[in-house]
């Protein structure tokens, strides 16, 4: 069993700021979103083929060999990346695709080695950014905690909403059955005096009047009866109070 170390950002002066990245000194690689990714690694690797291992040269050939492999595979693996996949949620799966597909191209080179494992060692962006990295890290984890703060609180509204808004629509609905069946036996009752009215108005007439003078007069105070020379007998009521 091998283990090979390979890359780790540099901390000279281009990770300042001032003199920029150098691609050979300093090591980095894009990811899908057009993001700067520098890091290191190391594999654990061991001879399976003692023979291929012999024919492929010498050890430290070889190990030039699988660290190119490793490079490539880490480039092409993190170039259909998104930076934020890199460095949390696809970190396990993107190793395993590191070491699978640089274990593709050192069987194709025939080496006579079988990779155990790719551990990341070191994998964040630039210094000269990883400030504003931080910044935009924390913001998007503000940002998760207030939607998954606005979720919870509608999940606790949302069942009160429904629930008071059906209370609303059946007392409304029992409030128009209500009212409806009220006007329509007021609308039956009506038309059935207008038929009696029709039919016997002499008769009509006096037994409406009588029952109006029963439900007003209870209710009044003061009661003057007014005598006429001639004509009917005029009633000045008035309501107390």
């Amino acid at each position: 069993m091998a283990v090979l170390a390979m890359g780790g950002a540099s901390t000279g002066a281009s990770q300042s700021g001032r003199g920029g990245l150098h691609p050979v000194r300093d090591g980095y690689t894009l990811t899908a979103d057009v993001n700067l990714v520098q890091g290191g690694f190391s594999v654990r690797y061991r001879i399976v083929d003692p023979l291929a291992w012999v024919k492929a040269g010498t050890a430290q050939t070889i190990d030039a060999l699988i660290e190119g492999s490793c490079y490539h595979a880490a480039t092409t693996a993190l170039a259909v990346t998104k930076i934020d996949d890199a460095l949390g949620a696809r970190l396990s799966s993107l190793r395993e695709e590191v070491r699978t597909a640089a274990q593709k191209r050192i069987d194709e080179l025939a080496l006579g080695v079988e990779l155990v494992a790719v551990e990341v060692q070191q994998w964040v962006p630039p210094a000269a950014v990883l400030g504003a990295f931080n910044e935009v890290t924390s913001a998007q984890v503000e940002a998760r905690t207030a939607v998954e703060q606005a979720r919870t609180y509608r999940a606790q509204l949302l069942p009160k909403a429904e629930s008071d808004a059906y209370r609303v629509r059946q007392q409304a609905e029992a409030d128009r059955t209500q009212w409806v069946a009220r006007a329509q036996g007021e609308t039956s009752a009506f038309l059935a005096l207008l038929a009696e009215h029709r039919a016997a108005p002499d008769l009509v007439e006096p037994r409406l009047r009588a029952e109006a003078l029963e439900e007003v007069l209870p209710r009044l105070k003061f009661k003057t009866i007014l005598p006429a020379d001639s004509g009917p007998v005029h009633l000045l009521l008035r309501e107390g109070r």
